[in-house]
């Protein structure tokens, strides 16, 4: 089965990025975080869309 959401740490572990930029990325409207509960999680094609959106500019 495909993974549809990851939650914050595997953002970043696949970002390289860490905690703090996550949350800048949300800030700024980057990413939309999708809330289960009192979890984040990340659309996996909304964390691909913004990176080709990155790399295209």
């Amino acid at each position: 089965m495909v993974k549809l959401l990851i939650d914050r740490n595997e953002l970043q572990h696949a970002l390289g990025v860490g905690k703090s930029t996550v949350f800048k990325l949300i800030k700024r409207g980057d990413l939309k975080p999708v809330n289960i509960g009192r979890d984040l999680r990340f659309r996996v094609a909304d964390v691909e869309a913004m990176i080709a959106a990155k790399t295209a500019a």
